[in-house]
């Protein structure tokens, strides 16, 4: 519960430094990318919040108090780099974000990072590893093909 909301919350800050630093069309297509994704977080952080709790009362308190500041860590993002768009410590913040995202994106889908198996070498398991790898590239260049027609 409280380290997911920890780096949630770090997560969360900087889409709001990224936002609020950035400008004109690059700041509408930012905005819909964290408008979607930020549901899903939210929703994973209330579910593993009110999973670690037995009472009820204490459950609800904390749930709020944790949702409340989880949801107000964009916009506090966003106000304290506002005054930094277009200048070069706003493509420095827009640089910090952009690479931690492409790390917590690679760390958490790179085949053999979460899964032991493919750490064996075991010749049965070569078709298993190239499927894993191929549907990996295959998502990578759609998010890239993606990226690029946008």
């Amino acid at each position: 519960g409280p380290l997911l909301l920890l780096a949630l919350s770090f997560h969360a800050l900087l889409e709001g430094l990224s936002l609020g630093a950035s400008g004109g069309g690059q700041a509408m297509s930012l905005f819909l990318a964290i408008l979607l994704h930020k549901s899903v977080a939210a929703f994973s952080l209330g579910v593993t919040w009110l999973a670690g709790y037995d009472t009820q009362v204490l459950a609800a308190k904390r749930y709020i108090g944790a949702m409340l500041w989880f949801s107000s860590v964009t916009p506090l993002g966003i106000i304290l780099a506002t005054p930094l768009e277009g200048s070069s410590l706003g493509v420095w913040v827009q640089a910090l974000s952009a690479g931690t995202f492409l790390y917590i994106g690679l760390v958490e889908s790179c085949p053999g990072i979460r899964t032991p198996w493919l750490s064996d070498h075991r010749s049965k398991l070569w078709g298993a590893r190239f499927v894993q790898l191929a549907c990996y590239a295959a998502g990578f260049g759609c998010m890239g093909l993606l990226g690029a027609w946008t």
